[in-house]
């Protein structure tokens, strides 16, 4: 990857470049942004529901070049303390950036096999016509954004190795124990689900390269062991999810928080273009990634959440550029750890981080 600082891209074109390791005029920056007080500064007016869509907007095209699409949900803000409830019959709660489930449809194991059941039975029947208001809101999110930046995850494939994010892992554990064979089934029906979206959406001329969630770590190590993750045919259903945006001409970046050194090397053997987000606060690091994995694997992340948290801008300019010397000559994005820039960091240490990089 070579600089060049006489000339200026957008977004997209930094993103491109840095992959195929052309001419960048600076490293491209991928975030997401949880900040309200950074949409202030960008904006000069303050965050609310109504004015969300517009000022989100604005901010991520001021201050990214790259961003993991999230459904609808990127150029909006929650009513906080609101609740809803899903089609399944989960609460949730929301919170200004986020919602998290708040009451599950079921009391013990029978109840949650039935809602399984159900699930799985919806899985089996999706087609592709019901992706069409994703491709409407990629279309709407590329419009606000004045098709600066690269949209990434629209196809919103998650493979984690069952639904322990919506059902607790705990629960996961034992209807697996107890109900192997519907346990079993939920995977594949969504795996299959997968393999259909997919198809229907990927196209390297609106995305080439896109984002794949499977959160199998903590800080403390993976959530499950190695052996399940092989035992499972884990690896085989992400390799074959792998291949089949590989057929279409698209690239993988693949998300998992925590600490995945473990596994790193079972990961490659996937097919996979890329990690997400070197968690720093678990241990791990772009210059021991970078070792470990080789020089062309596209590395998202890496920077410590941590320092953007606590340090002082002298440290967050000092801490990015060490980590812009170690990345230096091989295709690389760079985000903020596994944390969002959030309101917890200080305004003044986001655009440090911002201007160093070469944004502002």
């Amino acid at each position: 990857m070579e600089m060049h600082g006489k000339f200026r891209m957008t977004g997209k074109e930094r993103c491109r470049a840095s992959v195929n390791a052309d001419k960048l005029d600076r490293p491209p920056f991928y975030a997401f942004i949880s900040s309200s007080k950074l949409v202030d500064h960008i904006c000069s007016e303050e965050l609310r529901v109504d004015n969300a869509t517009e000022l989100l907007a604005r901010t991520y095209a001021k201050c990214v070049d790259c961003t993991r699409q999230l459904l609808s949900d990127m150029f909006i803000v929650y009513e906080d303390g609101k609740q809803i409830t899903d089609d399944y019959g989960f609460l949730y709660r929301q919170s200004r950036f986020t919602q998290w489930v708040e009451k599950r449809p079921w009391h013990d194991l029978s109840g949650m096999a039935k809602v399984i059941k159900r699930q799985i039975e919806d899985m089996a029947t999706w087609e592709p016509d019901q992706q069409k208001d994703l491709c409407g809101r990629y279309e709407l999110c590329e419009k606000l954004s004045e098709g600066k930046i690269m949209l990434m995850g629209r196809a919103y494939v998650g493979t984690a190795p069952g639904s322990y994010f919506r059902d607790g892992l705990d629960n996961w554990v034992y209807f697996l124990a107890d109900y192997p064979d519907l346990a079993r089934a939920w995977v594949d029906a969504r795996h299959q689900m997968n393999l259909k979206r997919i198809k229907s959406y990927a196209d390297p001329q609106r995305c080439p390269i896109e984002h794949m969630d499977a959160d199998v770590a903590g800080k403390n190590g993976l959530l499950v062991s190695p052996h399940f993750l092989r035992r499972s045919g884990w690896y085989d259903r992400l390799s074959e999810l792998v291949e089949t945006y590989h057929q279409a001409g698209v690239r993988i970046v693949f998300h998992s928080d925590g600490d995945i050194r473990s596994i790193l090397h079972d990961l490659l053997a996937t097919g996979i273009d890329g990690l997400n987000p070197i968690d720093t606060s678990a241990g791990m690091s772009l210059a021991q990634t970078r070792k470990a994995v080789g020089r062309d694997l596209l590395l998202v992340g890496g920077l410590d959440h941590r320092i953007l948290l606590g340090g002082t801008t002298h440290d967050v300019r000092r801490h990015v550029k060490e980590q812009m010397a170690i990345m230096r000559g091989s295709p690389w994005w760079v985000g903020s750890s596994t944390e969002e820039l959030d309101d917890g960091i200080p305004l003044e240490n986001i655009v440090a981080l911002l201007e160093t990089i070469g944004i502002f």
